[in-house]
């Protein structure tokens, strides 16, 4: 009886697999252009929205057909314009499929799917256009995960990836890019496409009328409010430069938005700190835009030197004077106050109250937004997958 069960089940499963593949078939003729396969554990519905969010959007902007496995659904949905979640069992169905005309997607940190480096060169083999994501330094793993074996499994899969030249490498900083040219052996399809923003987002009154509730507190006090919001993490995020400014300036009142971390609820002994729970993207506005000060006060090390981050240019569009740590994605930008050290990041806090209102200050963010937006960035992946395109077609 099990067996007759099992079977049953599987003819069952089998014809709604086949059915979500012929809509997905369908999808794609409709568009006229090839569908972008997310190959990548990030959910959909993970809290915080980051790079392929921003990127999707924009490439379904275009007309590309987003196809986007994911493990809490049970059949295909629509979530927005050319945006599509599909069950997570249908992932390796598609990317042995040579049928639909599709580009690959994928995120070299990202270790849940099992032999995707061979999935992955085996469609280059057929022509099928990859496009490998480097957004972090993979000793990422081994230093704040601590999982030795994953460390050395991705770094190999890293290795395998670069050493065929037909997958584009798209790397978010310039020591990602260096990375990849040094283990592919040349610059050939390795392409530097930084984290950006979409100002739309952020468009809302520098002093907004409407104080969110867990800020009301700190807005009624009048004090210039130093802010942040983003992971919390002690192996990158440098709390003891933070305490020692918060513990001294206390005419400035300090805001961290983001994910419970112990060191962050420490600081809660402060009178001008307060801690907020992560808030949902949307929302991140009418925070910030209370904020005198945005900071990104990263430890200087390994991982925050790949650093490019996505709040930096965010902090931008809104028209926030902005103190970091010296890492170099930072130190790129005419807007960013460098603050090498307690003492300097003080100094800094006081001439970024005058930079607010200074003209020439805001113009300098309002170019920076401009030249890095998350449609420019898609614009320079579309016109590189183009032109290979276009060389391949040459070549036949």
């Amino acid at each position: 009886m099990k067996e007759l069960f099992k079977e049953l089940f599987d003819k069952i499963t089998g014809r709604v697999k086949r059915r979500a593949m012929r809509n997905i078939r369908s999808i794609q003729l409709s568009s006229g252009k090839p569908i972008i396969l997310f190959a990548s554990s990030y959910g959909y519905f993970n809290s915080f929205v980051q790079r392929p969010n921003h990127l999707f959007k924009c490439f379904a902007e275009k007309g590309y057909a987003i196809i986007w496995p994911e493990k809490h659904i049970k059949k295909t949905a629509a979530v927005g314009n050319n945006i599509y979640l599909v069950p997570w069992e249908l992932l390796i169905p598609l990317l042995r499929d040579r049928k639909i005309t599709k580009i690959i997607m994928s995120i070299a940190l990202h270790d849940t799917i099992k032999n995707l480096d061979k999935y992955l060169l085996s469609a280059s083999k057929y022509g099928i256009k990859i496009i490998y994501e480097h957004l972090d330094d993979i000793s990422f793993v081994k230093d704040v995960i601590k999982n030795e074996s994953m460390f050395k499994k991705l770094n190999l899969r890293f290795k395998n990836i670069c050493e065929d030249k037909k997958i584009l490498i798209s790397a978010s900083s310039n020591v990602l890019f260096d990375q990849a040219v040094h283990s592919r052996g040349s610059k050939e399809n390795v392409i530097l496409v930084k984290n950006a923003v979409n100002p739309q987002d952020f468009i809302c009154a520098k002093k907004n009328s409407i104080v969110p509730p867990p800020l009301q507190s700190v807005v009624a006090k009048q004090k210039p409010i130093v802010g942040y919001y983003g992971v919390l993490n002690e192996h990158y995020f440098d709390f003891n430069l933070m305490e020692e400014v918060i513990a001294e300036k206390q005419d400035f009142e300090f805001v961290f938005i983001g994910n419970f971390c112990k060191k962050s609820n420490e600081l809660k002994k402060y009178p001008n700190f307060t801690y907020i729970n992560k808030i949902p993207y949307n929302d991140i506005p009418f925070y910030a835009c209370h904020f005198s000060i945005a900071t990104i006060p990263f430890i200087v090390g390994d991982i925050s030197n790949a650093t490019s981050p996505v709040k930096l240019f965010e902090y931008m569009a809104m028209g926030l004077p902005i103190i970091t740590t010296p890492m170099p994605e930072c130190m790129l930008y005419k807007s960013c106050l460098i603050a090498d050290s307690p003492k300097r990041y003080k100094e800094h806090m006081l001439l970024a109250l005058k930079l607010k209102d200074d003209t020439a200050y805001q113009q300098i963010l309002q170019e920076e937004t401009a030249g890095n937006t998350w449609q420019k960035r898609v614009k320079e992946l579309i016109e590189k997958i183009e032109i290979n395109n276009t060389e391949k077609s040459d070549a036949h």
